[in-house]
């Protein structure tokens, strides 16, 4: 379902990950939603080695949480929800 942007169009995503206690949003480079390539796919990849390491701290196992905020002519919108499905993505390690 496509965001209500006030039918300005959305010029730009924020899409910000949760450390694992799920704190500190922070936004990461493989991710910027400025990025024209990431706009026009409507998605972004984000390897998992990022979710593992300093500042989010995942463990194996741990749902990964993230939120979403859509930028246009009206300003920043208001946070996503954070999700919380227990089926969600859940932090993997490479295979041995």
């Amino acid at each position: 379902m496509t965001p209500f942007d006030g039918g300005a169009t959305v010029t730009e995503y924020r899409v910000l990950l949760l450390d694992n206690v799920g704190a500190n949003p922070t936004e990461v480079a493989s991710c910027y939603g400025s990025d024209s390539v990431i706009m026009a796919a409507l998605h972004c990849e984000v390897p998992m080695a990022t979710f593992t390491a300093s500042p989010f701290s995942y463990a194996q196992g741990d749902l990964l949480t993230a939120t979403v905020e859509a930028y246009n002519l009206r300003g920043w919108s208001t946070p996503s929800d954070v999700n919380t499905a227990t089926d969600g993505a859940k932090a993997q390690v490479a295979p041995h």
